[in-house]
């Protein structure tokens, strides 16, 4: 029978850290948000294209062949619906299949758009059917600012990298502040989140060296961002959380997994990660027109012409594309 004796301990100041800015931090940053856009229209270029691919089509759809979930979330580019677990996964997979490290370098995984677009879409879709208003892509673009914000800070003073460990990690971490911050769970809760994920440990990141030559590595960020949300969704149904995960002696993850290593931040959260992250070497213009260059053709060898206007217009007004409803964007991109 758990015990209730945890939830009166203090929490780690670093899960408290990252539960304020969640909650409470606004974006206020137009660069961060039209930067989280283009990086939108990255992700989606990859998640489009990534299916032809036999190794990543595999891995595709319900892990129970046949498996139907009223009001789904949907995958782009395929036309599978799923439970917004597995979604995000799927996802996840094609955003980071390609593995664009021009885009990603300093500021974590665009497979974060994973679960965000996934519960999102499932959210929203059981909103309509209920006749109550769906989330707007406007309030996704805010919850990818913040989650590549999360892993970027925590990435500056990486412990977890020099003990061989895979600091996708941190990507799993940031789904869970922010897939229980779209849950609408208060901050107690999101502490709980972010507990359980730290809980979870690390994997390796053997994958990730040519030794082992592992496919792997092209479903991992998957498989944290799934877990991410799933951890959430168990928090949600009044899981509780372990709020000494970090510090406790022996036990905890830095003193099990670091050698005692302190997990830390070197600055405030804020939307200093997606403000830069097109700007490196002045090459900006350049960078994003290659983006959008990209994301056309994608649309065009996916879609008939007409629908793939559609899109890409819709994608490069900023304003028009934050007051569409997510449901709706995403019912233009599944086949």
């Amino acid at each position: 029978m758990p015990s209730s004796s945890a939830q009166s301990l203090q929490a780690d100041q670093l899960l408290v850290d990252i539960a304020d800015y969640v909650c409470h931090y606004q974006i206020t940053s137009a660069r961060a948000l039209d930067n989280a856009r283009i990086c939108l229209m990255a992700g989606l270029a990859a998640a489009l294209n990534a299916p032809r691919d036999p190794e990543a089509a595999k891995l595709l759809g319900p892990v129970v062949p046949g498996t139907l979930v009223p009001h789904a979330a949907r995958v782009p580019g395929t036309r599978f619906e799923l439970d917004p677990v597995k979604a995000a996964w799927d996802i996840a997979l094609l955003v980071d299949w390609a593995g664009d490290e021009q885009i990603c370098a300093g500021g974590g995984s665009l497979a974060c758009l994973g679960p965000i677009l996934s519960l999102g879409d499932y959210q929203s879709r059981n909103a309509v059917a209920v006749a109550k208003a769906p989330k707007i892509i406007e309030d996704l673009l805010h919850r990818q600012v913040k989650a590549m914000e999360i892993q970027g800070v925590l990435a500056q003073d990486d412990p977890i990298s020099e003990q061989g460990l895979d600091p996708v990690c941190l990507l799993k971490l940031a789904t869970a502040a922010v897939s229980a911050t779209m849950l609408g769970l208060d901050h107690r809760q999101v502490v709980d989140a972010l507990s359980l994920a730290w809980a979870d440990g690390a994997s390796l990141q053997v994958d990730r060296h040519s030794t082992s030559n592992s496919t792997r590595q092209g479903w991992a960020a998957a498989d944290a961002v799934s877990r991410g949300l799933q951890l959430a969704m168990l928090v949600e149904r009044g899981e509780q959380g372990i709020p000494q995960v970090l510090s406790c002696p022996k036990w905890g993850f830095q003193d099990a997994l670091l050698g005692g290593a302190p997990i830390k931040r070197q600055q405030a959260y804020a939307s200093q990660v997606m403000d830069e992250l097109l700007s490196s070497g002045g090459q900006r213009q350049r960078l994003v027109a290659e983006i959008e260059n990209q994301f056309w053709k994608a649309l065009k060898l996916r879609f008939a012409e007409r629908r793939a206007c559609g899109i890409y217009n819709l994608c490069l007004n900023i304003g028009d594309l934050e007051t569409t409803s997510v449901d709706q964007f995403i019912e233009m991109l599944v086949i």
